[in-house]
């Protein structure tokens, strides 16, 4: 997991996540203070990652949790074209998860 994350890059976040729209799937869902990252693990002995999301935190256009009795993280981040792409991901108290992105992106905005 070490060769994912850059030697200056930390981690604020983690925990279990998954995603349903554009892409599907589950793993390790990570908050750095760079980027965002769900990882896929799979394989009994030898575990292969693939990244499912690996997106820059100033590519995020906004963020917000969304719903009443399960909530979700949802994003908006920038693609190609200046068109937003919505992605909402299932992780434990998303609240905090919005939180910590917001501090994130202030930081970036000084």
């Amino acid at each position: 997991m070490s060769s994912t994350f850059g030697p200056d890059e930390k981690v604020v976040l983690s925990g279990r996540g998954s995603i349903d729209q554009p892409i599907s799937g589950d793993g390790e869902i990570y908050l750095t203070d760079k980027r965002l990252l769900l990882i896929h693990k799979a394989g009994m002995i030898r575990k292969r990652e693939t990244p499912l999301l690996d997106i820059e935190i100033g590519q995020i256009s906004y963020v917000k949790s969304e719903g009443t009795l399960r909530k979700v993280l949802v994003l908006g981040v920038k693609g190609t074209g200046g068109q937003i792409l919505t992605y909402k991901i299932h992780v434990p108290n998303p609240d905090s998860w919005v939180a910590q992105i917001f501090n994130l992106k202030n930081g970036l905005n000084k």
